[in-house]
């Protein structure tokens, strides 16, 4: 795989309707993989050890606030999992991270370009093609 600009990039969310759709000014996407540790250590040992336990992962999506579009707000107030589908080259789009999401919202309203933040946490697998 080449090194990717993702100025191409895009992320489709459900909202209250049944489909996901464009989520219009976004502009930073973080995804986190991770998974619980087991300490596997027993009597005698000279090293720690652990096991792998279950996965989880979660993440956020940060866009310019944007007044004609409440898609991140209907989909943290749905109250429900809601789908993601991130893109990182729209022009490939065999190619993109998806999974159920529970979305948490905050805003931030500075002087100059406000922001809105959806942090979510999967709910089940996080799907990657390739």
């Amino acid at each position: 795989m080449a090194t990717l600009h993702t100025k191409n990039a895009i992320v489709y969310l459900q909202g209250s309707a049944a489909d996901a759709i464009a989520l219009t000014e976004a502009g930073d996407v973080t995804i986190n993989f991770d998974y619980d540790l087991a300490d596997d250590a027993a009597f005698g040992d000279t090293w720690k050890s652990a096991l792998q336990g279950l996965k989880n992962w979660s993440g956020s999506v940060t866009a310019n606030f944007d007044t004609a579009q409440d898609l991140i707000w209907d989909a943290a107030t749905y109250g429900a999992t809601r789908k993601i589908y991130v893109y990182p080259n729209r022009s490939a789009p065999t190619a993109y991270y998806y999974g159920s999401i529970w979305p948490k919202v905050s805003v931030s309203l500075p002087i100059g370009l406000g922001k809105a933040t959806m942090a979510f946490q999967g709910d089940g697998e996080l799907a990657v093609l390739p």
